[in-house]
């Protein structure tokens, strides 16, 4: 039994790494504004116009993209909030605050862990030690 070779992507015929690529490309486009135009779209991607009437096409009929009447352009739908809900800013932030933390444990010999790092005991103070203590009180006066 003989197989078919794959048809190499063409003109006609992308791959779908690239397809993807476009639609997202579009979608970060039309993030920057709150309603783009088609030739807004293409010059901040530097895809062809045609392209990119096809993607936002394709993303208005899934609810990613939203055309508004009278050629006024396009904004993100709705469902472009769904692409967030998965990402959880907390774990860059104890990232960048883990060599702080491990900082802290090595030149003062405490110990804090990243579960407790934003809840303190009441008992225990950021401050504990007197070289910790702030020096100086800060205050403003609020234009009344």
């Amino acid at each position: 039994m003989r197989r078919k070779p794959k048809p190499s992507p063409g003109p006609a015929r992308q791959a779908p790494r690239e397809v993807l690529l476009r639609g997202l490309s579009v979608l970060e486009a039309l993030n920057w504004r709150p309603i783009s135009s088609v030739d807004q779209v293409a010059a901040q991607t530097g895809l062809p116009k045609a392209t990119v009437v096809r993607v936002l096409h394709n993303l208005a009929s899934k609810g990613y993209a939203q055309r508004l009447p009278l050629r006024k352009g396009y904004m993100l739908g709705e469902r472009v909030l769904n692409l967030s809900s998965g990402y959880d800013s907390r774990n860059t932030v104890v990232e960048k605050a883990r060599p702080l933390i491990e900082g802290f444990t090595t030149r003062y010999k405490r110990t804090k862990s990243f579960r407790d790092a934003h809840r303190p005991r009441p008992a225990e103070s950021a401050f504990a030690d007197d070289d910790l203590r702030p020096r100086t009180r800060l205050s403003c006066v609020l234009p009344g």
